[in-house]
């Protein structure tokens, strides 16, 4: 009995060392998983993002060429010096509203894309400061259990 009395603590301080090992390794598990989850999320709203540009554009092509198809008719139509300078006059200022308008487009995805991606990282650097919070605590609990340990059984 009295051998295997004091082999109890060292067999409970494995077995707590064990589960705080465990326990590190599902966290650590839950975080990449967390991870995972928020890039893929990011992918998927950058996925949209491009497929809304690509519409838009599209949108945008076939308004350019209805506008074109309306004005050679019209040129076709009315042969007149003063309507052909009028209809060459909004074909240019539709052509600038376009360019404006895709600019913009182009802006705002740019400012999206560069927010998300600052997200991604504050996040990921949160989660590293988390983890390494938990290792210390996790490590300073067993230093301060081997501590009692040893010193009760001196």
């Amino acid at each position: 009995m009295k051998r295997t009395v004091p082999n109890r603590p060292g067999t409970l301080i494995i077995i707590i060392i064990i589960i705080i090992i465990i326990i590190i390794i599902i966290i650590i598990i839950i975080i990449i998983i967390i991870i995972i989850i928020i890039i893929i999320i990011i992918i998927i709203i950058i996925i949209i993002i491009i497929i809304i540009i690509i519409i838009i554009i599209i949108i945008i092509i076939i308004i350019i060429i209805i506008i074109i198809i309306i004005i050679i008719i019209i040129i076709i139509i009315i042969i007149i010096i003063i309507i052909i300078i009028i209809i060459i006059i909004i074909i240019i200022i539709i052509i600038i509203i376009i360019i404006i308008i895709i600019i913009i487009i182009i802006i705002i995805i740019i400012i999206i894309i560069i927010i998300i991606i600052i997200i991604i990282i504050i996040i990921i650097i949160i989660i590293i400061i988390i983890i390494i919070i938990i290792i210390i605590i996790i490590i300073i609990i067993i230093i301060i259990i081997i501590t009692i340990h040893l010193v009760h059984h001196r």
